[in-house]
């Protein structure tokens, strides 16, 4: 009888299925690899554009104004062109971009460019009015910063809304076909805030014998010129400061009368002149004076000036009604000291000569 080997086609149950799970393990490792290699062929291959930031003139809606774009290069790619699409609801390349309500670039002018200098506004921009493409000769670049700033831009014209610009570079001149390097920056629009206040007009004027230089204080209000003598002047001093916040400024005049007792008078001098013993004479000035020494030269950081007829020293002159002083703008303090010159002849009638005088302050706001 011939004798059978019973274990010649017998295989181990456990080896096949080692041999099977192999099998598949390897086809979806090939699957794996076969995808990741079609993704990486048919998706682009770009950076972010780092350091990206934007500027605005205006967040006002609807407002005509500028945007600045600043961003790096990175690496050495060749550019012929970058897109600046503003969005309302995605920084994302990837999804459809809404225009923001309002927004317009149409008439967009390229106003600066640094980095890269050779662009212009390519003229598809004017078809989409929320896309700015820029344009150049394809080439390659170097990695750096740039810089494009773009007017006559209106910005959408609602409130509170978020406005996302999508920036990506592409060889092309016309930023078709797919993006190199790609990145985005946001601004907002909101309603401008008003703050207002108000600053109420004044006209400050204190007089007195002395006065403080700001009018915190004034003491004085008769002046004693002494005994008249035919051989010397008599002589004596008031103060006034002014200070105005109006734009016109001030004007400082004088209202009064010569010295009198009775119906006796001591002559006014019409025009400006020097002190001269024993001749009737009445008269002021706004300066230091050596002859007589009396008086003091206008004081404080005010715009004031003292009036030409009464700004020399030693001249002296009194006329009813003159300008004694004036600002041309607002004017902080001002102090003026008025000197009085008293002069009679021989002849003079005896008496208590006295007169009042008032300094007057007008403005207009």
């Amino acid at each position: 009888m011939q004798e059978v080997d019973k274990t010649a086609n017998i295989e181990p149950v456990g080896n096949s299925r080692g041999l099977i799970l192999h099998r598949i393990f390897q086809l979806v490792l090939s699957l794996v690899l076969v995808l990741i290699v079609a993704n990486s062929i048919t998706s682009p291959i770009g950076a972010f554009l780092d350091n990206r930031s934007v500027t605005s003139g205006s967040s006002i809606p609807d407002a005509n104004t500028y945007n600045t774009f600043t961003f790096d290069i990175l690496g050495t790619p060749t550019i012929g062109s970058i897109a600046f699409e503003y969005c309302s609801n995605s920084p994302l390349p990837t999804m459809s971009c809404t225009a923001p309500s309002g927004f317009d670039s149409s008439a967009v002018t390229l106003a600066s460019q640094s980095g890269i200098t050779d662009f212009s506004i390519h003229p598809d921009t004017t078809l989409t009015p929320n896309k700015i493409i820029l344009t150049r000769t394809p080439g390659v670049v170097g990695a750096g910063t740039v810089s494009y700033r773009f007017d006559n831009i209106t910005n959408p014209d609602a409130t509170n809304t978020t406005v996302y610009v999508r920036l990506a570079t592409y060889s092309s001149t016309d930023a078709s076909g797919v993006y190199d390097d790609s990145g985005a920056v946001t601004f907002s629009i909101q309603s401008p805030l008003t703050i207002t206040l108000y600053v109420p007009p004044f006209l400050a004027l204190c007089t007195g014998v002395t006065v403080a230089s700001d009018c915190a204080s004034a003491s004085g209000t008769t002046v004693d010129l002494g005994e008249l003598s035919k051989t010397s002047a008599n002589s004596g001093t008031t103060q006034f400061a002014v200070a105005t916040n109006s734009i016109n400024g001030y004007v400082a005049s004088i209202q009064g009368n010569t010295m009198t007792a009775g119906n006796q008078t001591i002559t006014a001098l019409p025009v400006q002149t020097v002190s001269q013993a024993g001749v009737n004479q009445f008269g002021i000035n706004l300066r230091a004076n050596s002859s007589p020494g009396v008086g003091h030269d206008i004081e404080g950081s005010g715009a004031g000036v003292v009036a030409t007829n009464y700004n020399t020293p030693n001249q002296f002159k009194f006329v009813d009604g003159d300008v004694l002083a004036t600002a041309p703008l607002p004017s902080a303090w001002n102090r003026y000291t008025i000197s009085y010159l008293v002069n009679v002849d021989p002849n003079q009638h005896a008496g208590r000569y006295a007169t009042t005088m008032t300094v007057i302050a007008t403005t207009t706001f």
